[in-house]
């Protein structure tokens, strides 16, 4: 079996006289070695030892307690063991037959289901008769169902790209495409990032940056500006990130019933929202991935729940030629309390739903810079409120737009949000200077060069 398999054992039993008396034929141990000797025989066959040597030390320890337990219906059981891939005990289980089974043309069926591998190894399935005494119990249509796992791979990565807890399923084709969808190269153990391969045991390339002249703070043989985190580098050059968020400037809204996000417009990283979408682009290559995220929903009465946030249908869509077209969405779960002060989930409200049409470009400018130029509009059911921001690989940020809902706190949830509006919430047509190492210098205004914070206060004042 393969790690998270299921097996399902399902046998027909019958027997016709009960036993006279319930005493035990003995261990599990005892009746699985006797069983496997009589069957396998002794001695040496084809290099093997016999089944004395085989078996002794993967029999050893199994624990079948409670078999010996008394009951008026024969000893007899399904059973089964699960070793792991070195034939070392796991665990076991068994059922026993009852009355039921008892009489001339009846059974009873008795069934071991849900037993889910937690590591690759072998089931050993088997019916037994456990009495001392010689009783007659008759097993039809035994029945192993083995369920294959969906998961064909699966793994687990520190921030860097290195792996643990992986696992490929027997017999699978091996997957090479894993850390950030690049190659997995095992000759050189490294991934393949295009013109540079990534250790992501050193956090180091095999390969100088072909941009390291415009990055003089960092390392040639860095990637991701030593935050693969936050970053994505589809191919080892400098990226940026817009950030679209709906929050609800309220202190609370819809009756009360939820704590709304209680501020302002904000370009920080920290500022709380109901949903937002994360766009990690690279100008170089046009490129990119969308990815959503939600936030902790809570109530006035101290309830809270995580609320999941969706773009285009799922957790992340791609960017490509310079467009960013996505649909994220989610709701706030509708918290209460019971009486006895413990929270209880009375549904999802409607979606908050927040379009993104956008274009971007980089073109040449005066001094060896470049003008970073992003054209579109964010749209929506215009409720709650929403805010775009654009960050550079340095942390500076520049507002794209904002957008002010004119609905009520307790009317925004319940009715504005009904359906997928689609409806115009803010614009954005901005161009910024952007210097040789890819750090923003400010808003271009015809041939006005606007500082960064200058540009910003307007939003702030909102």
């Amino acid at each position: 079996v393969d790690k998270r398999d299921t097996i399902d054992l399902t046998v027909n039993a019958n027997y016709e006289r009960a036993p006279s008396n319930n005493n035990f034929l003995g261990t599990a141990y005892d009746v699985l070695f006797n069983s496997f000797d009589a069957a396998y025989g002794s001695g040496v066959e084809h290099g093997v030892s016999s089944s004395s040597n085989v078996f002794d030390e993967a029999l050893n320890g199994i624990d079948m307690s409670g078999k010996g337990n008394s009951s008026t219906a024969p000893r007899a059981f399904l059973n089964y063991i699960f070793f792991d891939q070195e034939m070392n005990y796991v665990r076991a289980g068994f059922l026993q037959i009852t009355t039921a089974a008892q009489g001339i043309g009846v059974h009873e069926t008795i069934s071991l289901n849900d037993i889910i591998a937690d590591r690759e190894g072998y089931i050993l399935a088997y019916l037994s008769n456990e009495n001392q005494e010689a009783v007659n119990v008759h097993f039809d249509d035994f029945m192993v169902y083995h369920g294959k796992t969906n998961v064909v791979s699966a793994q687990d990565y520190y921030p860097g790209g290195f792996t643990f807890n992986e696992h490929q399923r027997t017999a699978s084709v091996k997957n090479k495409w894993k850390f950030q969808s690049k190659e997995w190269l095992p000759e050189l153990r490294v991934y393949d990032f295009g013109p540079r391969g990534w250790d992501p045991l050193t956090w180091r390339t095999n390969a100088q940056d072909i941009l390291a002249d415009q990055f003089p703070d960092q390392s040639p043989y860095s990637l991701f500006r030593n935050n693969p985190i936050r970053y994505s580098d589809p191919d080892g050059r400098f990226p940026i990130d817009i950030h679209i968020r709906s929050f609800a400037p309220f202190e609370n809204f819809g009756f009360g019933i939820w704590k709304g996000d209680n501020r302002g417009f904000s370009n920080s990283l920290d500022a709380s929202s109901r949903i937002r979408q994360v766009s990690s682009y690279e100008t170089t290559t046009r490129s990119g991935r969308t990815r959503a995220y939600g936030n902790l929903s809570s109530s006035i009465y101290g309830a809270f729940a995580y609320s999941e946030a969706y773009v285009n249908g799922g957790q992340s869509a791609s960017i490509e030629n310079g467009n960013i077209n996505t649909h994220l969405y989610g709701n706030n779960d509708a918290l209460f309390i019971r009486t006895d002060g413990t929270p209880i989930d009375g549904g999802p409200s409607w979606d908050i739903d927040v379009h993104s049409d956008l274009s971007i470009d980089v073109a040449d400018g005066e001094n060896g810079n470049q003008i970073l130029s992003i054209v579109g509009s964010v749209s929506g059911d215009q409720f709650p409120n929403a805010e775009g921001f654009v960050n550079d690989a340095d942390g500076n940020s520049i507002f794209l737009g904002a957008f002010v809902t004119e609905s009520g706190s307790n009317n925004g949830p319940f009715v504005t949000l009904m359906g997928d509006k689609n409806k115009q919430m803010f614009n954005v047509n901005i161009s910024i200077q952007v210097n040789q190492e890819g750090i923003f210098q400010g808003v271009m205004q015809g041939d006005k060069l606007i500082s960064i914070d200058e540009w910003n206060k307007q939003f702030d004042d909102n």
